[in-house]
């Protein structure tokens, strides 16, 4: 028999229209021998239960082999007790003794494309205009992306409610008195797609934020960027000074005092383009309160 902690989460679907009804998400095994993934766990909730979805036990996937699950919160074989966010979402998969094999966080998905590793096994990912449940994904496709900023990377931010100048936007901004700290940043705890590892302290009108990612392109070569955030209540982001877009913001003239225009509990956002592009880049997020002070979390990931 293969190794079962070789198994990957190889594609999944969130958002049918009319290509298929249901979710799904597929298992692959990479090994030239069949695998034993009974009493193994499916989860849609990696980090607070592991053991969501009990596959039963005799399961098996061939050699080089696939098994699909039909995510529509149902007990029957062959489907698992929860369904798939079409928005952000984690999917994890664990052995009988809740040790991690696999894991995978997506962003926003596309009516009726799936979205998996390409080829199979693989660390890339990709969309699929034509879902492939049960057998072998595309080795490429026309849309690639690449993870600029892990859902849990470090963040520098600054908490005291002082209002900065313009100048923190910019590259060359001199962040090192600021404090840093593990995304995702918050306030309260909630149900959020990873785990809340700084806690900030509440009150504050507006949070800044600032990271630093490397792209290893050629600027002509990429054709959008995705931001995908988890915030409370709205979020201006910029790139290198120049501002990308606002949630929950007015486009125009933003002080530290002006007031998101909405209150919510859990909010993901859309994607952002922008041409400011460098090899050497920097996102740059202030995140605002809708009303203060505020009993919602406070955290980001982009």
């Amino acid at each position: 028999m293969g190794n079962p902690d070789t198994v990957k989460i190889n594609e999944w679907f969130t958002n049918g229209l009319v290509l298929f009804e249901d979710d799904f998400v597929e298992l692959y095994n990479p090994h030239q021998s069949p695998v034993d993934i009974g009493g193994m766990y499916l989860t849609d909730n990696p980090v607070n239960q592991q053991d969501k979805h009990k596959i039963s036990p005799l399961s098996f996937i061939d050699s080089n082999g696939f098994v699909v699950y039909i995510a529509d919160n149902s007990n029957e074989p062959g489907h698992l007790n929860f369904r798939l966010s079409a928005d952000t979402e984690m999917v994890g998969l664990f052995d009988a003794q809740l040790k991690e094999i696999d894991k995978v966080i997506y962003g926003p998905q596309t009516t009726d494309v799936s979205y998996g590793r390409a080829p199979n096994g693989a660390e890339n990912f990709e969309f699929f205009v034509q879902p492939t449940p049960g057998v072998s994904n595309p080795p490429s496709a026309t849309v690639t992306l690449t993870n600029l900023i892990a859902i849990d990377g470090i963040w520098s931010y600054e908490q005291s409610d002082a209002a900065l100048l313009a100048a923190w936007t910019r590259a060359d901004y001199n962040d090192s008195l600021w404090s840093t700290g593990q995304a995702l940043l918050y306030v309260e705890e909630s149900n959020l797609p990873a785990p809340a590892n700084t806690p900030l302290t509440l009150g504050a009108m507006t949070y800044y934020f600032r990271t630093h990612f490397n792209v290893d392109a050629e600027p002509d070569d990429i054709t959008h960027l995705r931001l995908t955030v988890v915030i409370d209540d709205g979020a201006v982001v910029w790139l290198n000074g120049k501002r990308l877009f606002c949630l929950g913001m007015p486009w125009g003239t933003i002080e530290h005092t002006t007031r998101a225009g909405r209150s919510v509990d859990r909010r993901f956002g859309p994607d952002g383009r922008g041409d400011a592009w460098r090899r050497d880049d920097r996102f740059f997020i202030a995140l605002r309160d809708a009303t203060r002070p505020s009993e919602e979390y406070y955290a980001v990931c982009i």
